[in-house]
């Protein structure tokens, strides 16, 4: 096996030098230059141009990952907190649509909830970048997936059909059955399989290095960035609770009212930091759930565009033309039947569930991490003791 991989390795090695070239390198690490491009965020707040669009190219399409826009842990303020607690009151306060219209598909609905919910449409939010760039995301990984189920393999078929065909008649020539009198077997019989042979072995390369790398590289990219994203919100979080937790040390009763302030900003803040990191995962599970399922249909559609190709040159009179006979045909359809078969059961059967075996979602700060029904517990019981020990002390006194 380690010599047939050697073999295999040295063989495609010009391919993998002619995708570097074209498409640069396949992986960006957090630590590289991808991360070094999209900034440290900072308390700038988001815009547009700070969301990058998907660059088209041939064969497929490539998207860098955006700007963290979130701010940092050493950066909350209470100032930070109250743009936290208008954007919460947004969301606490939306009335969602319990009858949404039946013409849409439900997870198209469910996004437009997630995206008002994270502010998609204000330019004060700190999630419009998110929103927007993992539906550019979405779009980007199923352009890719669709130019190869329903243009390249269809397009490549055709090639190397329409040529196993028309070659066929013309090759003379053939080799007496063994055992079987009268019957012989066509040097001509030989064309479909080893030209649908030579294009399965070029649908193979386009997989493996094109599309791979470059779904490769756009996967990397959106897992460092959900990454860095998930952390620096449980950051802030973490930021926000010690500061619910601890603001009646540095007031005294004359601060009263500062005081009830500041604690309602600190515990909305935190609530909301932990909500947020809620919603992000669930537009996450959203995008990946169309992507997984608009695959699928992409696959369903190549395979229809092929078998049509295959019925429509089944029923065409190309005998007196080509000089084929009808075992010719059955020759030929036959061979273009076990190409479909293998082309998108074998060669491409990984393809549509390929970005989510590239995630490393364990990397990835969950909302169930944040413990916020813990903290919500923590945070109320001690606020209730300490009110009863003060109570019973001045009941002493």
């Amino acid at each position: 096996m380690a010599i047939f991989r050697t073999l295999a390795a040295i063989f495609l090695w010009p391919f993998r030098v002619l995708t570097r070239l074209f498409f640069g390198r396949a992986v960006s690490k957090a630590t590289g230059s991808a991360v070094a491009r999209s900034g440290s965020g900072g308390a700038a707040r988001p815009s547009a141009q700070e969301v990058p669009h998907p660059t088209s190219s041939f064969p497929f399409k490539t998207i860098e990952r955006p700007r963290l826009a979130e701010i940092s842990a050493t950066e909350i303020t209470l100032d930070v907190a109250k743009g936290y607690m208008t954007h919460a009151r947004r969301f606490y306060d939306h009335e969602f649509n319990l009858f949404p219209a039946d013409t849409l598909f439900y997870e198209e609905i469910e996004a437009e909830e997630l995206e008002y919910a994270l502010g998609a449409d204000d330019e004060t939010s700190y999630d419009r970048n998110f929103v927007h760039w993992i539906d550019l995301f979405r779009q980007t990984l199923n352009d890719n997936v669709r130019r190869l189920f329903v243009v390249y393999t269809p397009l490549l078929f055709l090639l190397f059909f329409g040529l196993a065909v028309g070659v066929m008649g013309q090759v003379d020539g053939g080799v007496p059955v063994p055992g079987v009198e009268g019957v012989t077997l066509q040097a001509g019989w030989l064309m479909p399989p080893i030209l649908l042979g030579v294009a399965l072995w070029v649908l193979t390369i386009v997989y493996q290095w094109p599309f791979k790398t470059i779904l490769q590289r756009n996967t990397l990219g959106l897992d460092n960035y959900i990454t860095s994203r998930f952390s620096r919100i449980n950051q802030n979080f973490q930021v926000a609770k010690r500061h619910a937790l601890n603001v009646e040390r540095n007031k005294r009763m004359p601060e009263a009212d500062e005081l009830r302030h500041e604690a309602g900003v600190w515990t909305v803040a935190y609530n909301w930091l932990a909500i947020r990191l809620f919603l992000c995962e669930r537009m996450v599970r959203n995008k990946m759930y169309q992507i997984n399922r608009n695959a699928t249909l992409y696959r369903v559609t190549g395979i229809v565009v092929c078998l049509t190709l295959i019925v429509g040159f089944g029923f065409l009179p190309l005998s007196g033309v080509l000089g084929l006979s009808v075992v010719d045909k059955i020759v030929a359809i036959s061979s273009a039947v076990v190409f479909v078969f293998l082309a998108y059961a074998l060669v491409m059967g990984q393809a549509s569930t390929a970005a989510y075996r590239a995630f490393s979602s364990n990397e990835w700060f969950r909302f169930g991490g944040t413990d916020l029904d813990k903290t919500i517990s923590d945070h109320v019981a001690e606020d209730k003791l300490q009110i009863v020990t003060f109570r019973d002390r001045n009941r002493m006194e």
